[in-house]
């Protein structure tokens, strides 16, 4: 009999995906300090989590403290698929270590911005426009999203109700603004929109 080769995406081709998959995180909070919006971690685990999990990837992140490297946070992301298949980041927590409430609030940023970054996503209305005086201008309209557009397409169609039912139930979301961006483009394929 003869064997069947099973074939495995690597770790760097499922974050590739990843990464193709990701959409704009929304700001979700307000820091009353800075009178800035930001996306918490929650935000951030919302949209990047169904898109690891469908990736067959498990992001781990633990708090370690070593002599030589001191207080850091330690993320390893695993291909489930094949366990030795793995990378491991890491990320220094600067900060005075016998305040609790300073160590909780590192961990948490640190968590955020290790995603962040390592995935490439974008934080929708980014504070660096403020900085460079980009948003104030008055003419620029913003553009809508994928989302967006297809929600206005879907509205207006007579057959919207079994649209939206059967998308619901195609993606496996109660409402189509949990939809991503490439599946909001895949839709469109779906109604034959260009």
């Amino acid at each position: 009999m003869e064997k069947i080769k099973e074939t495995v995406e690597s770790i760097y081709k499922k974050i590739f995906n990843v990464k193709k998959e990701c959409v704009g995180i929304s700001k979700d909070a307000t820091n009353p300090h800075f009178k800035s919006q930001y996306a918490t971690l929650g935000a951030v685990l919302s949209v990047t989590d169904p898109l690891l999990e469908a990736n067959n990837l498990l992001w781990l992140d633990e708090v370690k403290d070593e002599d030589k490297d001191g207080l850091f946070l330690e993320t390893t992301i695993i291909n489930i698929e094949k366990e030795d298949d793995k990378m491991v980041i890491k990320m220094p927590l600067l900060l005075d270590k016998n305040d609790m409430q300073k160590l909780g609030s590192a961990i948490t940023y640190s968590r955020r911005y290790q995603r962040i970054t390592f995935l490439g996503l974008t934080v929708e209305d980014d504070d660096g426009n403020k900085a460079s005086n980009r948003g104030n201008n008055s003419t620029a309209q913003k553009k809508k999203s994928s989302l967006e557009v297809l929600e206005e397409t879907i509205k207006n169609m007579s057959d919207k109700d079994n649209w939206i039912l059967y998308f619901k139930d195609k993606y496996k979301v109660d409402t189509l603004k949990k939809l991503n961006d490439v599946q909001a483009k895949d839709c469109f394929t779906e109604l034959g929109i260009k």
